[in-house]
């Protein structure tokens, strides 16, 4: 409840400009993140997913017993690895 309770949707002005994408891009990015999200280490994922929902990374260390810095590195460090391990 209280992960739902923090998603803002965006304001009509707010959100991007979707005239030229039509439900099919929308399909293949979903399809995508669920693919990248399947390559990620629990960790990451949990971090990725508490991102997702709007969570800063301060909650999150406090979550996740961590200093904000250290889990801010570790995130992007994982996340560099995972676009490495993607790409070659």
């Amino acid at each position: 409840m209280e992960k739902g309770n923090r998603y803002q949707p965006l304001e009509p002005e707010q959100q991007p400009e979707n005239d030229a994408r039509g439900p099919s891009d929308a399909l293949d990015d979903q399809i995508l993140i669920e693919e990248v999200m399947a390559q990620m280490d629990r960790w990451t994922r949990k971090v990725f997913e508490l991102r997702v929902l709007g969570y800063p990374f301060e909650d999150i260390a406090h979550m996740l017993k961590m200093r904000p810095h250290l889990l801010r590195s570790k995130f992007h460090k994982e996340i560099k690895k995972l676009s490495r391990r993607l790409r070659g």
